[in-house]
């Protein structure tokens, strides 16, 4: 469903992993990742 909402809006004109993912908040595209380490530990210290 959320596929189909963000079609909707025009944000998903293909269901490609990398255009979601841009449209993705980063924690939940990459947990693992370095980005989402410094996203996270700046809110912390703010």
């Amino acid at each position: 469903t959320s596929v189909a909402t963000l079609r909707q809006l025009g944000l998903a004109r293909d269901p490609l992993p990398g255009s979601l993912a841009e449209y993705a908040s980063p924690a939940i595209l990459d947990p693992r990742g370095e980005r989402a380490g410094e996203v996270v530990a700046r809110f912390r210290l703010s």
